[in-house]
């Protein structure tokens, strides 16, 4: 059974067809392509202080997928710090700043 589902991706420029790759690597996650299900917070992402942008919307079968949703009832906050963590580049200060960061990552995946 085939499951679709409508997102949307801001950029300065039109994306016709979606890469995986061509994003920005110090994003939260990645080189990722960018997406949310709010029409309204891909507006936001597709402008800076400088220039406009656009606003793409994707339908995207799901079907066969398996999804991670960090907003359902067994994650919490703390399993979404731990995926930012495995992909943002930081800089630790101490050895509790490391303990604490390798803690979460062992015990959150």
């Amino acid at each position: 059974m085939s499951k679709k589902l409508i997102i949307y991706h801001g950029s300065h420029n039109i994306v016709e067809t979606p890469t995986f790759g061509k994003g920005n690597p110090n994003n939260d996650y990645g080189l990722g392509f960018y997406c949310t299900e709010y029409l309204n917070l891909a507006q936001e992402w597709a402008c800076d202080q400088i220039a406009g942008g656009y606003a793409g919307k994707y339908e995207l079968d799901t079907s066969g997928l398996k999804i991670l949703n960090l907003n359902g009832k067994e994650y919490s906050i703390i399993h979404w710090i731990s995926v930012l963590l495995k992909n943002r580049k930081v800089t630790l200060s101490s050895d509790i700043e490391s303990a604490a960061m390798y803690y979460i990552l062992d015990n959150f995946p």
